[in-house]
């Protein structure tokens, strides 16, 4: 039994109960836990949208349409909106407060990749080997292709006008290639992973990116590597199989992706760093599942911290 006192009136006993005592160290083992710090997730289960203000409380559902495909949930930076692939392909906007539709891309289908630009309230989408846009338009220079056999595979940026994209180029060479105004990217890096990632998404204006193996089974991953910064050769790894939607947070070092079973889809979430562990004897990597919210279709994520 913790050895706890609380000042209390005569009548009472100063001493807490077993149970007041359990509840106090569950609170501080929570507070110690960097996935009780996960805050804002959206999710695809069961082909309906649904927002996590925590992962370990009762999500908010945001459609009510599951007869109706759904792929690649993306939350926007100020939590206002969420973007979604519709069994169409095209790009579905909605609330992110009450799910209502603000807009349909009809015009954009095949989408290979998109997300919202930090700190900003527009969508940059990779279509056809090209970047467009919704919402304010970027002025970037645009993924360059030498033959037309050649195909982007995967393109994202920060709002500091950089960004990166994935060339698989035709007769093999496939590359990783960084563009950035303030020069801060090393182009030594992209030769070094492009045979090893096809995938980059950037997660902060801090430098920080996560580069991403695709395997070609549905769009799933099988390692992640999570640089915090341009020169950081030391990132952070993780190794499965069918992960899908991986997004990495560098101020609580904690992955959360789609994952699978064999039998079920579900969200989880991943500690990938150390800091939580240092004196506490732990030895197992941290992670969680939540198996009250499976689903029988792939699961899609996104979180914004």
């Amino acid at each position: 039994m913790l050895g706890l006192a609380v000042l209390t009136g005569c009548s009472s006993s100063p001493y807490l109960s077993k149970e007041e005592a359990q509840r106090i160290a569950d609170n501080i083992n929570d507070s110690r836990n960097p996935l009780k710090a996960v805050r804002n997730v959206v999710a695809i289960i069961n082909n309906d949208v649904y927002y996590f203000n925590r992962l370990d409380t009762v999500p908010r559902r945001l459609t009510n349409s599951a007869t109706q495909e759904k792929t690649d949930v993306k939350l926007s930076s100020d939590r206002k909106k969420v973007a979604y692939l519709n069994e169409g392909g095209h790009p579905v906007i909605i609330s992110a407060t009450d799910g209502k539709v603000i807009e349909t891309l009809w015009q954009y289908t095949h989408i290979d990749q998109m997300g919202w630009v930090r700190n900003t309230s527009t969508l940059y989408m990779l279509v056809n080997n090209k970047v467009e846009w919704y919402g304010e338009r970027i002025d970037i220079e645009q993924p360059v292709t030498n033959y037309s056999k050649d195909a982007v595979l995967s393109f994202s940026m920060n709002s500091l006008d950089e960004h990166g994209y994935f060339i698989e180029a035709y007769g093999g060479n496939d590359r990783l290639i960084y563009q950035s105004a303030a020069g801060k990217i090393d182009d030594g890096l992209g030769f070094s992973e492009g045979g090893s990632y096809n995938y980059i998404d950037f997660f902060d204006n801090k430098g920080g990116f996560m580069l991403g193996n695709r395997n070609g089974f549905g769009g799933t991953f099988d390692r992640v590597g999570c640089r915090t910064g341009y020169d950081d050769y030391n990132y952070f790894m993780w190794r499965e199989g069918s992960m899908r939607s991986p997004t990495f947070n560098a101020s609580i070092e904690v992955l959360v992706y789609g994952g699978w079973d064999g039998t079920n889809y579900f969200v989880k979430a991943v500690y990938l760093g150390t800091d939580a562990y240092a004196n506490t004897g732990l030895s197992d990597i941290l992670q969680e599942t939540l198996t009250n919210y499976t689903s029988n279709t792939a699961v899609s994520v996104d979180w914004v911290q």
